[in-house]
């Protein structure tokens, strides 16, 4: 909502539009109704607009047009959302990229995150490091934190990786707790809550950088590598809107002094590459044999 303020500020202070301005110029302008950018629920809400806020507030700057930072409390709420039109930019998580290219076919990928240098991450299984677990064996009849239903690394690899080995997922652990957000896994594995995590390699790289006690577990089992998160323009962006807009996020990185003083530092996000639909083939294939084997 702040970021919509200060940028629709730009409205009350600028001249009345011209009468021979084009309807097209007209939508550009910061005057126009704001570009609604939702971001899956990953982290936290708090956490999230703050590390976002100030690239979102630059877009519309750059741009000429306010920019609003959507984020919802649920995974799923980022599908209903797209299917009902109501977003005009999406970041998604790879799991929800797939299946919204299922609801939306004029869904357009316009880049790909680039994290610590590296343009995928890791899922893993991660205990306390006094736990005395030394196998996955071990763990069989614990208490488990997943994320959601809808997170890739935080539920659909671990799945995944259970399967591959010969085990069943549904029956495995003895215990499921749904945490809603990876950090909010990794307290309830701190707080002795759960026996086992399901977390990304990029969360445990945000705990660390906020100071929390990433010491004090231990990675058991690493559950696959991602391509990263994505931000596609849905079918109310016009093509020239998105096309500017993948432009300007293809610009800024860690390497320029725009880059530097802007992107998050918590995540740590070093700008994004081009996306490409293809890389996410093989989220599709563990989704689909996920679908195929759960009620």
């Amino acid at each position: 909502m702040r970021v919509t303020l200060l940028l629709m500020a730009l409205c009350l202070a600028a001249s009345p539009l011209r009468a021979e301005e084009s309807a097209a110029e007209a939508l550009t302008s910061a005057c126009a109704p704001p570009v609604r950018f939702g971001f899956s629920p990953y982290l936290t809400a708090g956490l999230l607009r703050s590390a976002f806020e100030p690239v979102v507030l630059y877009m519309g700057e750059r741009l000429g047009r306010p920019f609003e930072l959507v984020i919802p409390e649920r995974y799923t709420d980022m599908l209903t959302m797209i299917q009902q039109g109501s977003l005009d930019l999406a970041y998604l998580t790879p799991g929800l990229y797939v299946k919204a290219r299922r609801l939306d076919p004029k869904l357009r990928l316009l880049v790909t995150d680039v994290w610590h240098g590296v343009d995928f991450y890791t899922g893993y299984l991660v205990v306390r490091a006094d736990s005395g677990y030394d196998s996955l064996d071990d763990l069989r009849g614990r208490r488990v934190a997943y994320v959601d239903r809808e997170s890739t690394s935080g539920y659909l690899l671990p799945r995944a990786e259970l399967r591959r080995l010969g085990l069943q997922p549904d029956v495995f652990f003895g215990e499921v707790v749904f945490s809603g957000d990876h950090l909010r896994s990794f307290q309830l594995l701190l707080d002795g809550q759960v026996d086992v995590a399901a977390l990304s390699s990029d969360t445990l790289a945000t705990a660390r950088r906020q100071h929390r006690d990433v010491g004090a577990i231990r990675i058991l089992l690493k559950t696959g590598k991602i391509p990263h998160d994505v931000i596609c323009a849905t079918a109310s962006l016009p093509d020239d809107a998105a096309a500017r807009i993948a432009a300007l996020l293809l610009s800024l990185n860690c390497r320029t002094r725009e880059g530097r003083a802007i992107l998050p530092k918590v995540p740590r996000l070093n700008g994004w590459r081009a996306g490409n639909p293809h890389d996410y083939d093989e989220i599709e294939r563990l989704l689909e044999l996920e679908e195929g084997t759960t009620p």
